[in-house]
């Protein structure tokens, strides 16, 4: 284990890399606080979309940067600005009010609470809500989505959709798109040039 720290008037940093193998984790420290990724010594798993996080955030408000390579990126809790950079990336969204993007790469965005600004940018990108507690209404022609959790999210440069579990209506726009509606009764519209499942 590879520990950077650093101090101010006696307390740590609120921000510290801490590399566990492959892992860079961003821990938060503090009075009565425990390291994030760690209980009673060990590492506690943490995932994203069912894939071992390779790059966490704090539960404070954070800017997070991935490799050239295919990360695993959880943002956490606080308002945080994350950019995939290259790669395939795989980035969950947090409960805050985050900015995402995935830049180079075929990346796929799995949104959270909070009225998030996502951005695919480079590559066919796609956002999932599967994780959302009710349905969503999605527009990529609009750029915008009512996330399930009563925020609206901005889509910009994205792709492909993936509804929630519960009835959504997905939208696509003049790109080529991949609409997924995942559970429940679904409205789907899309032009022919699209690919649509589990749609009403």
């Amino acid at each position: 284990m590879t520990t950077s720290r650093s101090f101010i008037q006696g307390a740590m940093v609120r921000r510290t890399i801490i590399l566990f193998g492959a892992v860079a984790l961003l821990a938060s420290f503090g009075a009565g606080t425990a390291m994030a990724g760690r209980t009673g010594g060990l590492v506690r798993a943490l995932t994203c979309d069912g894939l071992a996080v390779t790059i966490g955030g704090t539960m404070d408000a954070d800017t997070i940067t991935g490799t050239g390579g295919d990360d695993v990126i959880l943002s956490r809790s606080g308002d945080d600005v994350v950019n995939g950079l290259g790669g395939n990336d795989t980035i969950c969204a947090g409960p805050g009010d985050d900015v995402i993007s995935g830049d180079d790469g075929d990346d796929m965005i799995i949104g959270g609470g909070g009225a998030d600004q996502i951005t695919g940018a480079l590559g066919t990108d796609a956002v999932s809500y599967l994780t959302a507690p009710a349905g969503v209404v999605a527009d990529l022609s609009l750029g915008n989505a009512n996330d399930g959790r009563g925020s609206t999210d901005t889509l910009t440069t994205v792709e492909n959709l993936y509804g929630s579990a519960f009835d959504d209506t997905l939208v696509g726009d003049a790109q080529v798109n991949f609409l997924d509606g995942s559970g429940g009764v679904n409205t789907c519209v899309y032009d022919v040039s699209d690919t649509a499942m589990n749609c009403a």
